[in-house]
């Protein structure tokens, strides 16, 4: 599905060099979700760095910008496939609070830590001596808004390509990644410590951060 991008202007006109395959972009932007409100930014200070083709990116605004050249500006609407993602409710699961270590509260993330891979969930919901945690991104189901600026442009080094292409195969082979306990080798309901052999050291509680 095209991802629509609207009247990109256009700075630093007389640099040649345009978003492809194999170049190192650096990326600023505000994100916004589909309420309009801002829900990150990355400014050019600290700019988000990627090789583009090797999907280091979000797929929808890898795409929008190809082609792009240094200094171009615009706004890059994307559909939840396109962007986080679509919500996957049978993947919220609950346990024991107790199984945190000490007493969560709703907006805390839970790492719980595998062999191979970790996963980030949300707290969603704390009663009864029970937590409920949402591993989906926070903007998934949703559309969001990019207004996005190529700030940075180049061509990759071979030392980058080489951990571009590395950060694939990493990625590809953590696919099917045992992210909680499992016997079975399944990646399903977060078991409670009775039933797991994954002891408490492995989840780590993080605390929401307080508003600036």
């Amino acid at each position: 599905m095209a991802c629509p991008v609207r009247a990109p202007s256009q700075g630093g006109a007389h640099e040649r060099a345009r978003v492809g395959p194999d170049m190192l972009v650096s990326l600023a932007y505000r994100l916004y979700d589909d309420r309009g409100e801002l829900r990150d930014v990355v400014r050019r200070a600290r700019p988000l760095r990627y090789v583009h083709g090797h999907a280091q990116i979000l797929p929808g605004l890898e795409a929008a910008v190809e082609g792009w050249r240094l200094g171009q500006q615009g706004t890059v609407e994307l559909d939840p496939e396109e962007a986080f993602g679509e919500r996957d409710e049978d993947a919220v699961v609950e346990m024991d609070a107790a199984e945190l270590g000490r007493r969560p509260r709703v907006g805390d993330e839970v790492v719980a830590r595998g062999r191979d891979d970790e996963l980030v969930l949300t707290v969603v919901a704390v009663a009864g001596g029970r937590v409920r945690l949402d591993p989906n991104h926070p903007l998934a189901g949703r559309r969001v808004r990019f207004v996005v600026e190529v700030c940075a442009l180049r061509p990759a080094t071979d030392a980058e390509l080489d951990r571009a292409q590395s950060d694939i195969e990493e990625r590809i082979r953590r696919e099917d990644a045992i992210v909680y306990d499992g016997a079975d080798g399944g990646a399903g309901p977060m078991p409670d410590r009775a039933e797991s052999s994954m002891g408490p050291r492995l989840l780590q509680l993080r605390r929401k951060p307080a508003p600036e």
